[in-house]
């Protein structure tokens, strides 16, 4: 039958032959069948001398051929290294060297919901706030570029690379930093707000910086979007990053959000909420409109 099923009867309509196990010399067994043995990796390929040797033919259960010794990886089909592969303290440090959260002061826009000149010359509390928050971006800056390449850092990956322990603890000391600062000016705020000088459309306004919450998918996976792109056009053979440098620029081109809608071309959310425009500046008269009448005489 086609494929060579072993269908009833014997091939060629001869007559049937008696064959006993085992076919193959003991030695040649992977593993041991009765045994533990720990081969040379080159003499079973492709399998895992540490995983396959411990466990002989005649202890074995399903389980151990579904979960112990799975068809080894990259051997049947194509194997992409995890993204957590360029997450070393080395790569990490390369990467902060570079300073790439100085890009976001570079480009600190204006205030949209607010003339900041104007209310500079009259030094209300709105200008204040505005004049806190330059401070307090300057100073967390870094903690506000990592909330949005946010790397996952496991327990094991730090007990195994001392120099990503130093950097995960100083990360987690940054956030916990930028979000005390950022939760007194929101205090501030609300005194502002009392006394009706804004609404929290304030918080909209691209001028700040927002740290993502536990809800905001943010977390950064080096390599992912060329990863994401080779699979869905295999034909692409677009290059993975080998460092986080790479992987960053891809990344940062990829999504507007992660520097904050601070790219050239990028286009801020808030931008395309007309409400937001200057709502906190005095009431003026519309373009066009004619001059107010004067006030009749007494």
């Amino acid at each position: 039958s086609p494929g060579g099923s072993p269908g009833g009867g014997s091939p060629g309509g001869g007559s049937p032959i008696q064959l006993t196990p085992p076919l193959f010399p003991a030695e040649a067994s992977v593993p041991d069948y009765s045994d533990v043995r720990v081969s040379a990796a080159a003499e079973i390929y492709p399998w895992d001398p540490l995983l396959v040797g411990p466990v002989p033919i005649l202890i074995m259960i399903q389980a151990t051929l579904t979960k112990r010794m799975p068809i080894p990886t990259n051997f049947l089909f194509p194997y992409r290294f995890p993204p957590v592969r360029l997450i070393t303290g080395a790569n990490v440090f390369a990467l902060m060297e570079t300073e790439p959260w100085r890009m976001l002061g570079q480009r600190r826009p204006t205030p949209l919901t607010f003339d900041h000149h104007l209310h500079r010359r009259a030094q209300t509390p709105l200008w204040r706030i505005a004049v806190a928050y330059a401070a307090l971006e300057e100073d967390h800056m870094i903690a506000y570029w990592e909330s949005t390449h946010y790397l996952e850092i496991t327990a094991a990956m730090t007990r195994a690379d001392s120099d990503l322990f130093t950097y995960h603890a100083d990360r987690r000391k940054r956030r916990m930093r930028a979000g005390e600062s950022w939760r007194k000016l929101l205090g501030d705020m609300v005194v502002v707000m009392r006394a009706k000088w804004a609404d929290v459309d304030l918080l909209l306004d691209p001028y700040f910086l927002h740290l993502p919450t536990k809800q905001d998918r943010v977390r950064w996976y080096p390599g992912s979007v060329s990863r994401a792109a080779n699979l869905a056009q295999p034909t692409a053979n677009i290059p993975e990053p080998i460092d986080l440098i790479t992987a960053l620029f891809e990344c940062d081109q990829a999504d507007p959000w992660r520097n904050h809608y601070r790219d050239p071309g990028s286009v801020h959310p808030s931008r395309n909420v007309p409400r937001l425009v200057q709502k906190f500046n005095p009431p003026t008269a519309p373009p066009g409109a004619p001059p107010a009448a004067p006030p009749a005489a007494p």
